[in-house]
């Protein structure tokens, strides 16, 4: 999730979220994120139970009332990462 806004504790925040199996990911290619293209990220290939879950979880925390602050990186605009350390 991109960053969001709420009034809910991260107890609540985590309660929203669904439970479920674990979703078996596979990394692609690297990239660089960020306004200056800074932040060095894996991409995740995207699978329909991945992208399933996004949803998902956007539409828990939009129903709960968070503020999604960007929201250009969601639904379709949303590329699975994971940031390299």
């Amino acid at each position: 999730m991109p960053p969001f806004e709420t009034g809910l504790d991260a107890e609540e925040v985590a309660a929203l979220l669904p439970r479920g199996p674990r979703i078996p990911v596979v990394a692609g290619a690297r990239a660089s994120f960020g306004h200056r293209r800074a932040i060095p990220v894996t991409l995740i290939r995207p699978s329909p139970a991945l992208l399933a879950l996004h949803l998902a979880c956007v539409e828990a925390l939009e129903a709960a009332g968070a503020g999604i602050v960007d929201r250009r990186h969601i639904r379709s605009g949303y590329r699975p990462h994971a940031p390299d350390q």
